[in-house]
C-alpha cells in the first residue's frame, strides 16, 4: 500500500518519494539486524546486505535528484549503481545456489562411497 501511495500520489514529489522509501530501507535493515526473522544465518546476512545496498542506491540517488550534474557524473554514478545492483545479485545468486551445490557434492561423494 505505501509504495502505491508513494507511486501514484506522490508522483510530482521525487526528493519526497526517495525519501520515505530510505526510511523504510532504514526501517528494514533495523528490523533485520536486530529480529534476524530467517532461521539460517546466511539468509539473514544476505537480505541485510542486499538492503543495505538498495538503501546506498536510493540515498545516491537521492543525492544527485536536482543537482546540477555534468553529463560525467550522471554516467559515472550510473555504472556505481549497476555496479552495486551486479554484486548485489552475485551475492543473492550464490547464497541460493551454495547449498544446492553443496547437496549435490554430498549426494556425489555418498553415491562414490556406495
Amino acid at each position: 500500500f505505501v509504495f502505491v501511495f508513494l507511486t501514484f500520489c506522490l508522483q510530482d514529489f521525487g526528493v519526497f518519494q526517495v525519501t520515505i522509501i530510505c526510511l523504510i530501507q532504514l526501517l528494514a535493515v533495523v528490523y533485520m539486524c536486530r529480529v534476524r526473522p530467517f532461521v539460517e544465518p546466511v539468509d539473514n546476512y544476505t537480505q541485510i546486505a542486499s538492503e543495505v545496498a538498495l538503501l546506498v542506491i536510493n540515498l545516491l540517488m537521492m543525492a544527485n535528484v536536482g543537482t546540477n550534474s555534468t553529463q560525467k557524473q550522471a554516467y559515472d554514478l550510473g555504472w556505481f549503481i549497476i555496479t552495486i545492483v551486479v554484486l548485489m545479485l552475485a551475492i543473492n545468486i550464490g547464497s541460493v545456489f551454495y547449498p544446492v551445490l553443496q547437496a549435490v557434492l554430498k549426494a556425489i561423494e555418498s553415491k562414490r562411497k556406495v
